[in-house]
């Protein structure tokens, strides 16, 4: 004997009213604990450098390697890329 679906009964919730003023329990002070906050300041940096924190960095070539990889080629380019500078976009401090 084949028995179908069970039968659907909808149910219907009743809302549940609103808690008055009254009925609520009254609030409890605020608790202070022993910890504090100290106040951190954040950096955000724009650039990476060190002096205005604003440009970035830029590799270039000093103008002695320029001239040590033109008169002496082969052995002048790698004295060259030795003596490269890190120059600021913004504020154009020299770092070595």
């Amino acid at each position: 004997m084949a028995t179908g679906p069970p039968e659907y009964t909808p149910t219907v919730q009743q809302p549940v009213p609103y808690p008055d003023a009254a009925s609520l329990p009254p609030p409890q002070p605020a608790q202070h604990f022993g910890v504090t906050q100290t106040q951190q300041r954040v950096v955000i940096g724009v650039g990476d450098c060190p002096v205005c924190r604003v440009g970035h960095m830029q590799d270039e070539f000093s103008i002695g390697g320029i001239c040590l990889a033109i008169v002496f080629f082969p052995i002048g380019v790698l004295c060259c890329l030795a003596m490269t500078e890190r120059r600021c976009t913004h504020c154009g401090a020299i770092y070595r």
